[in-house]
């Protein structure tokens, strides 16, 4: 379709033409995210993959070589690596929408996001792209067995929010007579809670909003979201009065004992890897088993000697970490998460660099393994998805 002019292209694109394009298209690209249509494929097959996760399960930025071919995404380091308020050439955005089914906008100015790092505030989402390629459609194509995929990860959250989703999303997982559950694990250390300004339970994501921990005070000028001040400081005091490494601990052990009660309720069989911050079990042991933590009336911790440990509140302890599906943990490629996985394909692989090292020294990795924002590309997601199938053969979970 040719214009003859620039206004002319993006009357279309705002056209119900060029919205109905984008919807056929887009029932494809969300086949994963969409309830009725994951629903009604159950119906037929009985059998589901579902992954659950942060950004590297939701699929963010597994841009494959035909969408980098016509046009690249701009961002990374302190961005994120999209088409959202970059410097593209606008001619360039509009193409590069119409050819492949997009949303295009230009947004008011106060809706452009300081994270985006923004040069303009012309938008064209191509996430419906990404979450094509996320490993959990390429691990149901590649294995062309009936299984229906399910991709229940978002971007920013943390194991809490991808927990959850097992259990809020009305998906008839009674009617299964197969289900395979991918936890790809994000950092332990983001807290979730449930948000009330998108209660949406037709599609997956959007559902929760997440708490880093914060250790300095609010400064606008720096802040990677773009969030506001009071925002800030619920997480700032959050860190100051209840976060800890045994808090992350406690948090992510009643996860997995959460993953795998569901799963033992529905016969399910579960894989857990990390994304890019892996666990370690003794550490974890040493500050769930062996520690106690002492607060204030502020709840600010306080430097005081630990008492001795009793035999019984060891053992019990250990009891309590043992809930936690550990056989169900797996190494990918052997390597300890799926970004060192993916990034070992890279001849300049260095295994000492982890994720934020890789986005703020290096950019990326030369091949596009890794892209700037420090998530994997679509081959990235294929390679994963391969070698998921291999490990669910080799576990007969696989029939």
């Amino acid at each position: 379709m040719k214009f003859n002019s620039p206004e002319e292209q993006y009357e279309y694109l705002k056209s119900v033409e060029h919205y109905i394009r984008r919807e056929r298209a887009d029932e494809y690209r969300m086949r994963s995210r969409k309830i009725q249509i994951i629903n009604e494929a159950l119906h037929k097959t009985r059998k589901a993959v579902i992954s659950i996760g942060c950004s590297f399960t939701e699929g963010e930025a597994a841009y494959d070589q035909e969408i980098l071919d016509v046009l690249r995404p701009m961002g990374g380091s302190y961005s994120n690596f999209d088409y959202n308020c970059k410097g593209h050439d606008i001619q360039e955005l509009m193409d590069f929408a119409q050819q492949f089914d997009l949303h295009f906008q230009i947004m008011d100015e106060g809706r452009v996001s300081q994270w985006n790092k923004s040069e303009n505030n012309i938008s064209v989402n191509s996430r419906p792209l990404e979450i094509n390629n996320a490993f959990v459609n390429k691990f149901c194509e590649h294995l062309d067995a009936g299984y229906v995929p399910i991709n229940a990860g978002h971007a920013g959250n943390g194991n809490m929010a991808a927990v959850n989703r097992l259990f809020t999303y009305p998906i008839d997982w009674d009617i299964c007579d197969e289900i395979i559950v991918l936890w790809c694990y994000s950092d332990e250390h983001r807290f979730d809670i449930s948000k009330d300004t998108n209660i949406d339970h037709s599609e997956m994501g959007h559902d929760h909003d997440t708490m880093w921990p914060k250790h300095e005070a609010y400064d606008p000028d720096i802040e990677k979201f773009h969030q506001g001040a009071d925002w800030h400081n619920a997480q700032y005091y959050l860190t100051q009065t209840a976060w800890s490494d045994a808090f992350a601990h406690m948090n992510f052990v009643t996860c997995g004992s959460k993953v795998d009660t569901w799963c033992k309720a529905y016969g399910a069989k579960l894989l857990t890897f990390a994304a890019f911050h892996p666990v370690d079990k003794q550490t974890m042991e040493n500050e769930f088993c062996m520690n106690k933590i002492f607060r204030d009336s502020n709840r600010h911790r306080e430097d005081r000697e630990f008492s001795p440990f009793s035999i019984e509140y060891i053992q019990h302890n250990y009891k309590a970490l043992s809930r936690f599906p550990w056989d169900s943990m797996c190494e990918p490629g052997g390597k300890t998460s799926f970004f060192q996985y993916v990034y070992s394909q890279e001849e300049t692989y260095n295994p000492n660099l982890d994720m934020y090292k890789l986005i703020h020294d290096h950019g990326g990795t030369p091949n596009d393994w890794i892209f700037p924002c420090g998530h994997p590309s679509a081959k990235g997601h294929d390679l994963l998805a391969k070698w998921l199938i291999k490990e669910s053969q080799d576990r007969g979970f696989i029939k």
